[in-house]
């Protein structure tokens, strides 16, 4: 059966996922305070972990798969517009995008 995540827990998600390329640049250059960078990889690192646990991330294109997947959420785009819909069938996209919500809520406890 299909869980249904809260309409507060989704825009949450969202915002996460459409403010992980900044925080991404933060861990990277290192210009913030410990603790920003500290709960700058949390966050990112629950978005990773949970588009790692929903995908196989061995294939060949996973990394182009984590970076959709993430622009699809944070953009609320659907099936028909997603470029994830040449690679695979709606009812996958719809499995996956819904399995990355869920491992992002249960990750940081929403």
């Amino acid at each position: 059966m299909k869980s249904k995540t809260p309409i507060e827990t989704e825009h949450i998600i969202r915002v996460i996922c459409e403010d992980y390329p900044r925080r991404a640049k933060l861990l990277q250059r290192k210009n913030a305070s410990d603790e920003v960078l500290q709960i700058c990889a949390l966050l990112n690192g629950a978005v990773d972990d949970a588009t790692a646990e929903a995908y196989n991330m061995s294939h060949a294109y996973a990394p182009h798969f984590a970076q959709t997947m993430r622009e699809d959420i944070a953009k609320c785009r659907g099936f028909t517009f997603s470029p994830l819909s040449a690679a695979m069938c709606e009812g996958s996209y719809k499995k996956y995008k819904r399995m990355v919500k869920e491992g992002i809520a249960k990750r940081l406890g929403l």
